[in-house]
């Protein structure tokens, strides 16, 4: 079997040299926080999706090494032998209990890890530890079989990454939360492979506004995100679909009843 690290890790490097190299520039030129945000979304969405390739590419990387296989976990399980069926998950929720039992210990009582609470109440302060800690954690419960979903956790580091950048930046606090909302909004659309989706969901969600100030800088980063996602994993829908055609122009009035209903 392969091993399921190859040649897009290369491209993805190159990626972080460019973005690291603009962070570098952008971070030197002195404009105020209302103008420098529309220029740091669009890094903030290429970085929120770096930061999920990376989850995505060591969640692959702890499947294989567990099972020896890479692709759907559905086939992945249906094709192992009944024996380690059973012992994949177990040793995949040992190695997340054991990552949460061991972060508690190098982690300080800091700020709320959950990027909406950061948001909507707090100063845009993600702990880096913490984050790191429960997404290693969700990682090997998530290799190993278990139905929890790689969402939350890429969204969380979409999120710190972008904390991260307005740290650097030393934005104001308003800005920094906004700056997180557009991490989160990077890392709902590289999930989902839905620009438009991530930024609508997080202004009306989490920022609480569709105002074009704050809207304009979320589908920045949600379009640039979902751009640099495309590079590595094609523009294929997340989610196949079936085509939709009506026998008769009279159904749409079926179709307004069930809407109304």
């Amino acid at each position: 079997m392969n091993n399921p690290i190859g040649g897009e890790s290369i491209v993805g490097l190159r990626h972080l040299r460019r973005l690291l190299w603009a962070v570098r520039v952008l971070n030197r030129i002195r404009i105020p926080d209302q103008h420098a945000i529309m220029l740091w979304a669009p890094i903030v969405g290429v970085s929120a999706a770096l930061a999920a390739q990376a989850f995505k590419y060591a969640t692959h990387g702890l499947q294989w090494l567990l099972t020896q296989h890479v692709g759907g976990f559905v086939e992945t399980f249906r094709d192992l032998p009944p024996i380690q069926s059973i012992l994949v998950p177990t040793i995949g929720g040992l190695l997340a209990g054991l990552a949460m039992m061991f972060g508690r210990r190098i982690t300080k009582k800091k700020p709320t890890t959950d990027y909406m609470e950061a948001v909507a109440l707090g100063d845009g302060d993600l702990p880096v530890r913490s984050s790191l800690v429960k997404s290693t954690s969700a990682m090997c419960s998530i290799a190993s079989g278990a139905a929890i979903g790689r969402e939350g956790p890429l969204i969380q580091l979409a999120a710190l990454t972008a904390a991260r950048i307005g740290k650097l930046r030393r934005f104001a606090p308003a800005r920094q939360r906004l700056i997180v909302a557009c991490g989160a909004a990077g890392g709902l659309a590289s999930a989902y492979h839905a620009p438009l989706g991530g930024a609508l969901f997080v202004a009306e969600i989490v920022v609480g506004t569709i105002a074009m100030e704050s809207f304009g800088p979320l589908l920045i980063s949600s379009v640039a995100a979902t751009i640099t996602t495309q590079a590595f994993e094609g523009t294929m829908p997340l989610y196949a679909y079936s085509s939709f055609t009506m026998g008769s122009p009279w159904e749409i009035v079926w179709y307004a009843a069930l809407g109304i209903a």
